[in-house]
């Protein structure tokens, strides 16, 4: 980086640092630069970005306020468009969508939106507005019938959030919430590209989503990961490359010659297609960057540098789940 006070060097500095938001105190990792000439900090546009969101993270776990994705679930799942959902909770006409698109909500609306995931108090709300009428009311009511219907007669197994966590954004998800389909497509993209033995195949998702958190302070797949005595792994990693098998995202060849007393699993393409509309174009980018980082390494190489990871050495004695804050320290992506 160039210093814009000198044009000479400049150095990236993190350091815990205590930022206000509504009134409200929340001790975030501080990115900055530091001008070598100088001495005298400054930051850019880009780490603001990362330092505010930091912050917005913080304060909507804090209050329990939906993030972006959740909110577009909410909606999506009654089948309107972000005006209509404005209007039904009495939010102005363009609220909803600005909230979808990153804008905090106050806490009153968005005690409304966490009442409206509830397809019983979300009826109430409709029959309340005077949004929808006749024809267009009456079928939209029969559909969040069926939905509270199909809700409270359907079991509770919640296959997600066993496989990849707690659905609720927080830290040791990437503050994202959780997304099945973009795991096994980020599993079959590397089976594609590199055809990973198991271990590599956790370091190349472990990666993925804490070099994304660390450009962007959110995951990829929400998904969390753990540290055991072979690097940081997903939570569940074992029952999430069968469900990925199962459903033909990959095929798994076992070796029992590749190491004394183990099993060894390497992944190949199944037959469903990488869909790479699940993902933004950055999002795309970072993962074509570990693919480009770890090519041609040995599966033994690629886990003996996330052992150099702090998120590995300072959570691997009691296999603890990972805080993906550890991503702003990673130094196979300085």
């Amino acid at each position: 980086m160039e210093s814009p006070i000198t044009g000479g060097p400049a150095r990236l500095e993190t350091e815990q640092r205590d930022l206000e938001f509504r009134k409200e105190t929340f001790t975030i990792k501080y990115h900055y630069y530091i001008c070598e000439d100088t001495g005298t900090g400054f930051t850019t546009d880009e780490l603001d970005e990362i330092n505010i969101t930091q912050v917005h993270n913080l304060y909507r776990k804090t209050h329990s306020i939906p993030f972006p994705e959740e909110m577009r679930s909410i909606r999506e799942k009654y089948g309107l468009s972000a005006r209509k959902m404005s209007l039904i909770l009495e939010f102005g006409e363009n609220q909803y969508n600005q909230y979808e698109n990153g804008a905090m909500p106050s806490l009153s609306n968005a005690r409304l939106i966490q009442a409206a995931k509830d397809p019983e108090d979300f009826l109430e709300f409709l029959k309340a507005s005077n949004v929808l009428e006749g024809k267009a009311l009456d079928k939209k009511i029969r559909q969040i019938e069926k939905i509270i219907y199909e809700e409270t007669t359907t079991p509770n197994l919640n296959l997600i959030e066993y496989l990849l966590g707690d659905s609720r954004p927080n830290e040791y998800n990437g503050f994202r919430e959780p997304n099945l389909e973009r795991v096994m497509n980020m599993i079959l993209f590397f089976a594609e590209q590199m055809s990973p033995w198991e271990t590599g195949m956790n370091k190349l998702m472990f990666y993925s989503d804490f070099t994304f958190f660390k450009r962007t302070c959110f995951s990829i797949s929400g998904t969390e990961y753990r540290a055991i005595q072979y690097g940081p792994v997903l939570k569940k990693y074992g029952a999430i490359f069968e469900e990925a098998e199962e459903n033909d995202f990959i095929k798994i060849k076992y070796d029992e010659t590749r190491y004394e007393d183990s099993i060894c699993r390497q992944f190949f393409p199944g037959d469903k297609s990488f869909n790479a509309d699940l993902f933004t174009d950055d999002e795309l980018k970072t993962l074509d960057d570990v693919v480009s980082r770890f090519e041609g390494k040995k599966t033994s190489e690629i886990s003996d540098i996330s052992h150099g990871e702090d998120a590995w050495l300072e959570n691997n004695e009691e296999k603890k789940l990972i805080n993906y804050l550890h991503a702003f320290d990673l130094k196979a992506f300085g």
